[in-house]
């Protein structure tokens, strides 16, 4: 899943799925936290 596949899904930070407002992670986590809630929530996805 590249990162634009993972921006469908999103609208701003909101999940377009749940409703879920996803805030990016300022710790210089390098796992985009949109990409870790679609794997966590919706793992049905690919």
């Amino acid at each position: 899943m590249t990162e634009k596949d993972v921006e469908e899904y999103f609208e701003d930070s909101k999940c377009k799925i749940c409703g879920v407002v996803v805030q990016p992670h300022f710790q210089g986590n390098r796992k985009l936290p949109k990409e870790e809630h679609l794997a966590i929530e919706h793992s049905d996805l690919e």
